[in-house]
């Protein structure tokens, strides 16, 4: 079972009318590590979710959300093995 996870930065920012500039200098973080983040190209640490969290006035729980994914491959082995 794997864990998706998905950042919501770009949401909030827009809610707050920010660039990505203006986000970046609030947070003390690079413009290109809010975009990576937003992009989903560039996996985002603890301590600067922290960071984008308080120049958004947002909880850190609030800029992500998670799903279980089921890999269906290793559930097809699982059934094939049960019959």
């Amino acid at each position: 079972m794997n864990i998706k996870i998905t950042i919501k930065i770009y949401e909030y920012r827009q809610l707050k009318q920010l660039t990505t500039r203006q986000l970046a200098a609030l947070a003390g973080v690079s413009r290109s590590t809010i975009s990576d983040a937003e992009n989903g190209k560039h996996e985002i640490t603890l301590s600067t979710l922290i960071k984008i969290a308080v120049a958004l006035e947002v909880l850190p729980e609030d800029l992500y959300s998670y799903e279980l994914v089921r890999d269906t491959e290793q559930i097809s082995k699982s059934i094939d093995n049960k019959s």
